[in-house]
């Protein structure tokens, strides 16, 4: 098999969606240099990354160094990359529309999601030094970006920008424009899965409701774009006036309702795995802090006991007083 463009490929067929490839060279860069970091992370720092996993670790698994899943979903998602970015969506997504709006929502929705269940980051964050990875995810920018308000919101943006206007235009034309953008979209994918699936998460339970609910107003809004992809009469995007002309390539306007279908249907499929993982997170963080809380009051039912026993009858009544007296935030409120 030889890397081939869309015209010299020809109509798309079984056959030629299983046979036709394309060169991405900055996805295969990408995704060599990931693989070799990953792997000297999880060869050098075995041992003390097993000490520091998840909450949830096992003693016999932690004794085996990094878990191999979280390296198969690593080497998983690498290997959906390249075949997203070089394979028969690659070919074609620069001819034909909705196989540009799939190669999209694939490399944005589900090439990040076994990426980041490998958990680089925490991987990163065991490395001597905190790796280069962590620091920029604990920067202030990077908590931004990857906050539970903040990540569903992306993607009805992302979608926008990536569908309509001058960009699909400009990946049609030039061929680095279409490899940056892809690669866009993984990363910021990424920053979207990651505290989904982070072993690592602190929100509180109160941020990660918000989430929910961000994510059930999200849900209805990817529904947007592809609603007008659908029913609108008029290109509502750079694509058709760059795209390279082919006999098998459907008329623009059919095109552009395929692709509105793709988007109204598959990103709304999407989300709902995506809704049912941030309930999941909300679940574990009213949990870790329900477990918290007990810890507290057992320490101070223990203290109270202490006081009595000794006769401390100022620390007694001090320590019987309601929460929200002694609580420092709202102490000052009841004064």
């Amino acid at each position: 098999m030889a890397a081939v463009s869309a015209l010299s490929a020809g109509a798309p067929s079984t056959s030629k969606m299983l046979t036709t490839w394309t060169v991405q060279p900055v996805a295969i860069i990408l995704a060599v240099a990931a693989l070799a970091w990953y792997l000297r992370l999880v060869r050098g720092g075995n041992r003390t990354a097993a000490d520091r996993t998840a909450v949830n670790q096992t003693a016999a698994s932690a004794e085996s160094g990094w878990p191999r899943l979280r390296t198969a979903s690593f080497v998983t998602g690498l290997v959906l990359l390249l075949l997203v970015s070089c394979g028969p969506a690659a070919v074609y997504g620069r001819t034909v529309y909705w196989v540009w709006v799939s190669q999209c929502l694939a490399l944005l929705l589900i090439v990040p999601f076994p990426l980041m269940c490998g958990q680089p980051v925490e991987l990163s964050r065991q490395a001597p030094g905190a790796g280069l990875v962590a620091r920029l995810i604990e920067s202030r920018l990077g908590s931004v970006f990857t906050s539970p308000l903040v990540g569903p919101a992306l993607v009805p943006v992302l979608c926008v920008a990536a569908l309509f206007g001058p960009v699909p235009g400009w990946v049609t034309e030039h061929a680095g424009v279409n490899w940056l953008v892809q690669l866009a979209l993984v990363l910021f994918g990424a920053l979207i899965v990651l505290p989904l699936v982070s072993v690592n998460d602190r929100a509180s339970s109160i941020a990660v409701g918000a989430a929910v609910a961000v994510g059930f107003v999200e849900l209805l809004l990817d529904a947007v774009p592809g609603i007008v992809l659908r029913l609108s009469t008029k290109p509502v995007s750079g694509f058709f006036d760059h795209r390279s002309s082919s006999a098998f390539a459907p008329p623009w306007l059919h095109d552009q309702q395929l692709g509105g279908a793709v988007l109204w249907c598959v990103a709304e499929l999407l989300d709902l795995p995506f809704l049912a993982l941030v309930f999941g997170r909300w679940l574990r963080a009213d949990a870790r802090e329900a477990r918290a809380a007990d810890r507290e009051l057992d320490a101070a039912e223990a203290a109270l006991a202490q006081h009595r026993a000794a006769g401390e009858l100022s620390a007694v009544a001090e320590a019987e007083q309601p929460w929200f007296v002694c609580d420092p935030q709202l102490r000052d409120r009841l004064r």
